[in-house]
């Protein structure tokens, strides 16, 4: 087959299945079909999505000669990187931090790994040696591929809830490495390292780095990303240009904003791969708009007030929330509070750097192709994100659960920092070794930030979690001998507990009560959320009067409600031993 007519097939192909995609993704299907589908075939998307980038991976591996060459050169900072991680865990203890974001995911991570489901158990019930019975599940809004890697270190280790951990400290270790991979191209690798210190020492990133969510590994793959977009600028080949798409379902998948990715990477081909270059695309392109076909998918089965958390879906996104939310973050990057786990010197010299890159630019007569093609990428990159993040009802960044929503950002403060530090070294011929001290001088007095919680420390739903785990660690640590039953039971189901909510209780009480009265459990620990001001239940978390409750334990979580923990036990059996 000659060059020309190959083309002609790839990108035939190609647009074909892009337009199937486009309509069995958003319109060709009923919205059930699609959340069966959903369901059931996204663990094996993104099992071919991952099969795929790993193969074309692998194929840009050096030979093992060059591999040593590039360890040499390149150990200090992997060195570095696992160090900062080790310091960072051990700094800002791994928790779950954003509820129940986190633990959804970390459900979903569950149901991957027991199921091959996509879904987030909501309740559940556990019988004898790993029996189960799942008795509600949603399909979540939040995207599939940080769960499904949980489900991998599962599928290794065995289930333990921690394991979304060791993915976010795999997905920081690799965040510092690649920042210093991006900054020693321009700069060298005494500026790459220095990158390092200067992200590292964010307590943003050091509570999100040891946090259940997928933030972290959602800034590892726009990195990723951004590396393979230099790389195939620096060398505009097929091969090249296949990698960079094929981590871009991946990215897709990581959180919502990135699908939008594919506005960036699409234009850069068309506008740097050589027509001779199309004729060397394999099959692998030609499958590429399949793979986001969960993305889609997601998009239409979670597209609800519901899951936006507003009263209706056309408050989601709008530019009055664009512009708010833009003011807001002004003084949330400045770093005006510390609880925003930002630091205002940094703000200060990322501004500095941009203006004096932005003088250079314009100051240039001449700017090296490459270069300049990869800034307006990396720039159209951050503002399709910074877009899709500030228009958002939820968009806030100043706001203790949406301040995670800036991780993705604090690269490009400290690329913008280093500008500047390498240019007033050079201009003012300084001793540029004053910045490694001083970085880690910085880093020593931000990461307390992180240390105490303060970015997230006041939100309810943390207060609860924590506070009931550590009751029942201390009181009730096996938890096979009860139903904990609370009105977010899907708190509860990832820690391998049995929980159900008071609603189900209520439907099902006939069938609790013969459970407990057969000993399959032993008695029912209720979670309640007690309004103060009455001293009554809130909405939700009344229990059914046939379950009288015994107070165990109460503690205040604001200052309208407190919590209060409760134990209802079936009356004695006479001569059955407990």
């Amino acid at each position: 087959m000659s060059d020309q007519r190959r083309t002609i097939v790839i990108i035939g192909s190609t647009l074909v299945l892009s337009f199937l995609a486009l309509y069995f993704g958003f319109w060709g299907l009923e919205r059930d079909s699609m959340e069966t589908l959903y369901r059931s075939t996204t663990w094996y998307f993104l099992l071919f999505a991952v099969l795929f980038w790993l193969q074309k991976l692998a194929a840009f591996l050096p030979p093992l000669e060059e591999q040593r060459a590039i360890w040499r050169r390149h150990w200090p900072a992997a060195a570095a990187a696992l160090v900062l991680m080790i310091l960072a865990v051990l700094a800002s203890p791994p928790d779950f931090r954003i509820l129940a974001d986190e633990t959804n995911l970390l459900g979903m991570s569950q149901a991957f790994y027991e199921e091959r489901s996509c879904h987030n158990p909501t309740q559940a019930l556990n019988y004898y040696h790993g029996i189960k019975r799942t008795i509600s599940s949603v399909v979540d809004m939040r995207p599939a591929f940080y769960p499904f890697l949980t489900a991998a270190v599962h599928a290794l280790t065995g289930y333990r809830p921690e394991n979304a951990f060791v993915v976010n400290a795999i997905a920081g270790f690799f965040i510092l490495l690649l920042m210093y991979l991006l900054v020693q191209q321009w700069f060298g690798r005494f500026w790459g390292i220095c990158s390092m210190l200067l992200l590292a020492a964010f307590p943003l990133f050091a509570l999100y780095a040891t946090s259940g969510g997928f933030e972290t590994v959602n800034l590892l793959f726009a990195l990723i990303t951004l590396y393979l977009a230099w790389i195939f600028i620096s060398k505009p080949q097929a091969d090249c240009a296949e990698l960079l798409f094929l981590t871009l379902p991946l990215l897709a998948q990581t959180r919502y904003e990135s699908a939008l990715s594919v506005f960036c990477a699409v234009p850069l081909l068309l506008f740097c791969l050589p027509r001779p270059e199309y004729a060397r695309l394999t099959w692998r392109t030609v499958l590429l708009p399949v793979l986001f076909l969960p993305v889609a998918w997601l998009r239409v089965v979670t597209f609800t007030h519901r899951a936006f958390q507003v009263q209706n879906v056309e408050q989601a996104f709008g530019l009055d929330h664009f512009w708010a939310n833009l003011q807001n973050a002004l003084p949330f990057f400045a770093g005006n509070e510390k609880a925003y786990g930002m630091i205002t010197l940094l703000a200060v010299t990322t501004l500095a750097g941009f203006v004096w890159m932005l003088i250079d630019r314009l100051c240039q007569k001449s700017e090296a192709r490459k270069e300049s093609v990869f800034a307006d990428f990396v720039m159209t990159f951050f503002a399709l994100h910074a877009a899709a993040r500030f228009a958002y009802f939820w968009g806030d960044l100043r706001l203790q659960y949406t301040s995670r929503l800036a991780l993705i950002f604090l690269p490009l403060l400290v690329f913008f920092s280093v500008y500047l530090f390498s240019r007033l070294t050079r201009t003012f011929q300084l001793n540029r070794n004053w910045v490694v001290p001083g970085a880690m001088l910085l880093l020593i007095h931000s990461w307390p930030v992180a240390g105490q919680n303060l970015a997230v420390r006041d939100i309810f739903y943390y207060r609860e979690l924590k506070t009931v785990r550590e009751f029942l660690q201390q009181h009730y640590p096996n938890p096979k001998g009860y139903i904990l039953v609370a009105d977010l039971s899907n708190l509860y189901v990832p820690f391998n507990y049995s929980s159900v909510t008071p609603a189900w209780v209520a439907a099902s009480s006939d069938e609790v009560a013969r459970s407990l009265e057969k000993r399959t459990w032993q008695h029912l620990l209720v979670i309640q959320k007690i309004n103060i001001a009455n001293n009554m239940p809130a909405p939700g978390s009344e229990m059914p009067p046939c379950f009288p409750l015994k107070t165990l334990y109460e503690s205040q979580l604001n200052p309208e409600k407190m919590l209060r923990i409760s134990l209802h036990e079936p009356p004695e059996k006479t001569g059955r031993l407990r």
